[in-house]
């Protein structure tokens, strides 16, 4: 009995040595850095641990209390109503972004409305200290008068906080107009979106934002009052678009290393003003190495751009590139100086046949109309100036779209008179354990028609399944956006392709994406009889 015991240990000893040998010389699998993830809901508690089945309750806490993963952080937001004056002084690191987003509403602006809101009096984000390399995407911001900022990281200098900072497809709207500063009411501190520089080039990037009816319209005699983004030296300015707001669409303190491209900016006194009063701070080594490019601009009562001193340097030019007004108001004040270039000469079209459907207060459907002269009137990245932060164009438009090529000028990718999309056109997902269903993926259904588009079915194949916000049986209106949330459920070792096709009535349909996804399982060697093999 007792040999057979011995050789009973002998053998699972043998097992044991064979695995811990495959586990030592197995190919290495690539290491994948991967985000710590915490969820935030209006029904969760602080007291809670910030897993999806455990949320936090408050934005604040869910920065206070966060790891640091080796691929940063993602703070998933629930659909509700949240407070303000958020005083953050933690973030991440190069390589390791932290991200605040609102599931629900991050794929557009338009997305965004009515989602995740964020309302109430002073500020709202308020990034110091340490809070550098964060992102914000996706959330409704305002609809207080008594709103004083949306997101503002004031750091100026290398050492100070906010820097590294994306604001990225959020709804900010309907703040300041009963906000007092320097004793006028209606005059916020800065801009909606309010950002400091560190003395070159930075990356602060501010994207496919719609920022409307910011502060008191018209501006009260005398007051300085409120900008759209209000920014001190280098920042990437892309998809944004800007109407009713006080005093300017777009303003610097320093203008050096500044890319602003297809910006739309209506309805206020100044629509860019590349400034220079702060530039021995923001730009200690020279003004200039500027891109704008792809902008529009309509309703402006003063000057498209105003410098308030130059924009450039002898050897440190800047560059406007493929300009587009409606023609009313000076296009430059003061006129450009030597080291500066305009290509080609600015072209000059009404909003009303620019757009699908033009409001001045920021309500109107803002993609290309059918006869605008934007349609592939952009330049590109060949545009971008010599020295400056490339590339200079974006890739994707204000609804998340692949620009299309020739670029715009305008938020939008190509005219919307016929467009309707789904985007992204494929999906991949991660190596999937059978009999488990994957993460989702999002798939967004953009209507860029001037009219209603009727939405029949969104059919995914096996192994495949959807949820969806698309209203199958109705309508999507022009202009707007729905989502798809798309996973993948493998029930064996193989690899599995499928599609998810989109039914509507009308010129393109159905639109069928391309989905695919592995299914995989652990390998592990069966225990012997009578014996527990646990595995960790």
């Amino acid at each position: 009995m007792m040999k057979n015991s011995k050789s009973f240990v002998f053998i699972w000893f043998v097992c044991l040595l064979v695995l811990f040998m495959y586990l030592a010389i197995r190919p290495k699998q690539a290491v994948t850095q991967s985000a710590n993830e915490y969820y935030v809901a209006t029904t969760g508690s602080d007291s809670n641990d910030g897993s999806q089945a455990h949320p936090w309750k408050t934005i604040p806490h869910a920065f206070s209390s966060f790891v640091l993963g080796s691929g940063g952080v993602i703070i998933h937001v629930a659909n509700g109503t949240y407070g303000t004056n958020y005083d953050i002084t933690r973030g991440g690191a190069s390589g390791q972004r932290v991200t605040v987003q609102c599931d629900n509403g991050m794929a557009s602006y338009t997305q965004a409305q009515g989602k995740c809101m964020l309302t109430g009096g002073g500020y709202v984000f308020l990034f110091e200290g340490s809070a550098n390399w964060i992102d914000v995407i996706g959330f409704d911001i305002g609809g207080n008068g008594g709103m004083n900022v949306a997101v503002d990281f004031p750091g100026t200098g290398l050492t100070s906080g906010g820097h590294h900072i994306h604001v990225i497809g959020n709804y900010i709207h309907d703040m300041g107009q009963t906000y007092t500063a320097n004793g006028f009411q209606g005059c916020l501190d800065g801009g909606a979106i309010n950002g400091g520089g560190n003395g070159g080039p930075d990356d602060t990037q501010i994207l496919r934002n719609l920022i409307v009816r910011i502060g008191k319209y018209p501006s009260p005699t005398g007051g300085n009052c409120a900008w759209g983004i209000d920014l001190a030296g280098s920042a990437i300015l892309m998809d944004n678009v800007i109407a009713q707001v006080s005093t300017g669409g777009v303003g610097t303190h320093g203008a050096c290393y500044e890319v602003w491209a297809n910006n739309v900016v209506m309805t206020t006194a100044n629509a860019f003003v590349p400034g220079s009063n702060r530039g021995s701070i923001e730009c200690p080594g020279g003004l200039g190495f500027n891109t704008f490019i792809n902008n529009y601009s309509a309703n402006v009562t003063n000057h498209y751009f105003q410098a308030s001193g130059d924009d450039c340097t002898t050897g440190r030019p800047t560059k406007f590139v493929h300009i587009m007004t409606d023609g009313f108001g000076t296009t430059f004040k003061p006129a450009r100086i030597g080291c500066d270039t305009i290509v080609p000469a600015v072209q000059t079209q009404s909003p009303t046949s620019f757009f699908v459907s033009y409001v001045s207060n920021g309500t109107g459907n803002y993609h290309l109309g059918s006869s605008s002269i934007g349609i592939h009137g952009g330049g590109s990245n060949a545009d971008c100036v010599s020295g400056g932060l490339t590339p200079c164009v974006p890739t994707n438009d204000a609804d998340g779209n692949p620009m299309s090529s020739p670029l715009p000028v305008g938020a939008f990718t190509s005219g919307a008179s016929s467009v309707v999309s789904v985007a992204p056109t494929s999906l991949t997902f991660p190596d999937t354990f059978t009999g488990t269903t994957s993460a989702a993926l999002t798939l967004t259904f953009s209507n860029q028609t001037a009219s209603a588009v009727p939405m029949t079915s969104i059919v995914a194949s096996t192994h495949f399944a959807r949820t969806t916000n698309c209203p199958l049986g109705g309508s999507i209106p022009a202009g707007n956006q729905c989502t798809a949330q798309v996973t993948f459920s493998p029930d064996s070792v193989t690899t599995f392709n499928g599609t998810v096709v989109f039914t509507f009535t009308g010129t393109g349909s159905p639109i069928t994406v391309n989905v695919s996804g592995n299914g995989i399982t652990p390998s592990v060697p069966a225990a012997p009889t009578g014996v527990t093999l646990e595995v960790h």
